[in-house]
């Protein structure tokens, strides 16, 4: 049986997906990147930036056998 990972929207991002998380199999991300994978599934985020974050540290590497979440984070605004 595939392991599954959480993937949760902010923002921007999850307006444009209509989601706010979902969860899928890793198998469906494993042999290729975050982004790809995200851009593939939802085409219009590929005109915007965002950061992603693996288990709460932006930065880091999807480890496909115990990564729990991916975060997509839209760009941020200060004031």
């Amino acid at each position: 049986m595939s392991r599954t990972i959480n993937i949760l929207y902010f923002g921007a991002i999850a307006e444009r997906t209509g989601r706010q998380k979902e969860e899928i199999s890793v198998d469906l991300i494993k042999d290729r990147t975050i982004e790809a994978f995200v851009t593939t599934t939802y085409p219009s985020l590929q005109d915007m930036s965002f950061t992603i974050a693996v288990d709460g540290m932006i930065g880091a590497e999807l480890d496909p056998e115990l990564s729990k979440e991916i975060a997509l984070l839209p760009p941020f605004a200060g004031g």
